[in-house]
């Protein structure tokens, strides 16, 4: 049975620099740093919260894995479908509760960036269970899931993820003046005459370690491996990224070598 696959949402959260005006027209970055007490307890609540939504996802797909294969559905798209609509629906609250558990100890841009990272790192938790999912609904040994499903089931889990980031960010309005958050344009820095546009290196680097993978000088044992890799080109060749961007591109690769293995 295919997948049908909706309309997609709006894209996916970019970090940004959340910048605000101290009011009266002074243009003056709104830092709000926390103490390094505070953020060692804001990453201690988000990672409570990540813990427990990613083992209720857990339980939850188990239960729905027994239900549909007692009623013959399991091997078809549907099972990828609920899967995802579970992971959807766990995320939304998850994302909403550490908002607000996050607010209760700080605002501010720290406090903001803070619940994004955590939002990130529910989401690839989450990610974890696409392949096990993706095999459930092939029916196929698990080397051997069903290519169209596969395809399907990850546009499927793109579409969810822009669904959470277009929350985190309308969440941003929480931690930061709704007058200040609105008169900060989401856009990149203006455009330079001249130079590539900042984040054009990917594609350099995907070409880069698809090289190395063709000639075995990657052979990755696991997603980290990958990662640094990742890492390691990018400093290398002077260009920087959030580990949480990488983490999410080292991701996607790692899902595919687990999927041919």
């Amino acid at each position: 049975m295919p997948l049908a696959v909706g309309q997609s949402h709006a894209p996916a959260i970019i970090v940004d620099h959340d910048r605000n005006s101290a009011g009266l027209g002074q243009g003056v970055a709104q830092t709000r740093r926390v103490s390094s007490s505070t953020s060692a307890q804001i990453r201690l609540v988000l990672q409570d919260v990540v813990i427990d939504y990613t083992a209720d996802l857990k339980k939850r797909l188990d239960s729905m894995y027994s239900d549909h294969s007692a009623k013959g559905r399991l091997h078809s798209g549907a099972t990828v479908q609920v899967a995802v609509r579970a992971m959807d629906e766990l995320a939304s609250v998850a994302a909403e509760q550490m908002s607000t558990k996050v607010r209760n100890i700080a605002r501010g841009t720290d406090a903001y960036s803070a619940f994004r990272a955590g939002v990130d790192d529910l989401l690839e938790c989450f990610r974890n269970e696409m392949p096990r999912a993706i095999r459930m609904a092939s029916g196929r040994q698990p080397s051997k899931p069903s290519p169209s499903i596969e395809r399907a089931a990850y546009e499927l889990f793109g579409q969810m993820e822009s669904n959470i980031g277009r929350k985190v960010k309308i969440a941003k309005f929480d931690f930061i003046s709704p007058s200040a958050a609105a008169a900060v344009p989401e856009t990149p820095p203006a455009k330079q005459k001249t130079g590539r546009p900042r984040g054009a290196f990917w594609d350099d680097m995907w070409a880069a370690i698809a090289f190395d993978l063709y000639e075995g000088n990657l052979d990755p044992r696991s997603q980290a491996d990958v990662e640094h890799a990742m890492l390691r080109w990018i400093e290398d060749n002077g260009h920087s990224a959030a580990v949480s961007t990488v983490r999410a591109r080292a991701r996607r690769l790692w899902d595919r070598v687990q999927l041919s293995d």
